[in-house]
């Protein structure tokens, strides 16, 4: 008779190497999600930004028609440059901006200081602008007049 040996092998778990290329996949999609995440918030920054600019754009052609000329940009008239951000817009006593908006990072921020340029020299016309986050932002070059 013969008897035969039977080499039962148990599992005992993992071994370094499929832990440290399980660590790695997770690490890389980590570092994928991570990135998306950041430009995401960038990039409702940056929408909220041009959605300042635009109602920026509405208050001004309202102030227009009813003073003929845009604010202009001098110590001698209506200046939205020296008017900080969340403060109201007033002109010949007629709120045209409960709330001048910020930049979405808020004062004191390095971007944009907090607020947004508005320049007329002459009452004819005028910029509006902000610094986008986004390089690759479509209307990243648009000038709004």
């Amino acid at each position: 008779m013969k008897v035969t040996k039977k080499i039962i092998k148990k599992f005992q778990g993992f071994t370094l190497i499929e832990i440290l290329i399980a660590c790695s996949i997770v690490g890389v999609l980590a570092s994928f999600l991570f990135a998306n995440l950041i430009d995401i918030k960038k990039k409702a920054r940056d929408e909220e930004r041009k959605t300042d600019i635009i109602r920026l754009q509405t208050y001004l052609e309202e102030y227009h028609s009813d003073n003929s000329s845009y604010p202009v940009s001098s110590s001698g008239g209506t200046d939205l440059n020296n008017t900080p951000c969340n403060q109201s817009f007033t002109a010949n006593n007629i709120i045209y901006l409960s709330r001048i908006p910020c930049d979405p990072l808020g004062q004191g921020s390095d971007f944009n200081n907090g607020s947004y340029y508005y320049y007329s020299a002459d009452g004819k016309s005028y910029i509006v602008a902000a610094c986008l986050e986004r390089k690759t932002d479509p209307d990243g070059q648009s000038i709004l007049q």
